[in-house]
């Protein structure tokens, strides 16, 4: 039984669901979490049609992988907080969890690796934009160790540069 958590459900996440529905078995099972909406300058990139604008990116993905799936799926609208109380885990063992992260910013993926810490599971970090890529791996018993990605990325910790979960000024302050 595997349990595989995939955080950001747009260009790499809905990829790599993709992939996982139907090489994963019955007895497995995918999350997928992105609070995100689908919008039109998404569509170029991503596996969303124009039906989808204005729909949450893991419910889109859901819908649009259910059918295939060998394996179980669900899709929760929401971004990876400080809070993990409401992520699953529904009697996997830590080493038979994936999280996979393909999400554009560092909170989620800050967020990510003390979710790996908690549930002492594997973490993917994958992400890109037009420009760059990165990938790497991560295993809890590195934490505080030079393996741990916050302490070669401390800008993980520090950038909060397009957090979903602290917004720009809106407003007076916006429309000045």
């Amino acid at each position: 039984m595997q349990q595989v958590i995939i955080i950001g459900c747009g260009g790499i996440g809905a990829w790599i669901a993709q992939c996982l529905v139907k090489t994963l078995g019955p007895r497995d099972w995918i999350t997928l979490i992105d609070g995100d909406t689908i919008e039109k300058h998404n569509l170029d990139r991503q596996l969303f049609g124009p039906r989808d604008v204005g729909k949450k990116k893991s419910n889109a993905l859901r819908m649009q992988l259910k059918e295939g799936a060998r394996c179980g799926i669900e899709s929760i609208t929401g971004y990876l907080g400080e809070d993990l109380e409401w992520l699953p885990n529904a009697g996997y063992k830590p080493e038979d969890t994936w999280i996979m992260v393909a999400a554009d910013n560092h909170p989620a993926r800050a967020n990510a690796l003390m979710l790996a810490d908690t549930m002492n599971s594997h973490c993917i970090i994958a992400a890109n934009n037009y420009e760059t890529s990165e990938a790497y791996y991560y295993n809890p018993k590195w934490v505080g160790g030079d393996r741990d990605p916050r302490e070669y990325y401390p800008e993980l910790l520090t950038d909060k540069t397009d957090d979903p979960l602290s917004p720009p000024c809106t407003g007076e302050v916006l429309e000045s």
